[in-house]
């Protein structure tokens, strides 16, 4: 398996960091949050270092993009609405992660 621009990787990447991030900042908080991120930074290194996306990558990008502006205020209203006891700064940066990294991984794998 490649990794210089495996996108899959980056999207399950993402996916397992926005569920890690969540279990460490509602343990650790802000510091947390940081070394939950670290997962993502170093697949997001190890996909695109040296990669030149083409077009088609960057217009599965910006419809991913879109996809997850949508995803994420449904998130943050369910988040307003039903949880108003949960931190709702470490949800939605999870939350966030967690909806990118489904979204891209389904149109990535479809496309």
């Amino acid at each position: 398996m490649t990794f210089r621009g495996n996108h899959r990787l980056l999207y399950a990447s993402q996916f397992v960091t926005g569920i890690l991030t969540w279990f460490l900042s509602v343990e650790y908080g802000i510091a947390g949050l940081v070394i939950g991120i670290l997962p993502f930074l170093a697949g997001q290194f190890a996909v695109l270092y040296k990669h030149h996306p083409d077009e088609r990558e960057m217009s599965l990008s910006h419809q991913i993009n879109s996809y997850e502006s949508i995803g994420t205020g449904v998130f943050a209203g369910l988040i307003y609405f039903l949880l108003p006891q949960v931190n709702w700064f470490f949800a939605l940066i999870s939350g966030i992660s967690v909806i990118r990294g489904i979204v891209g991984m389904i149109v990535f794998s479809v496309r």
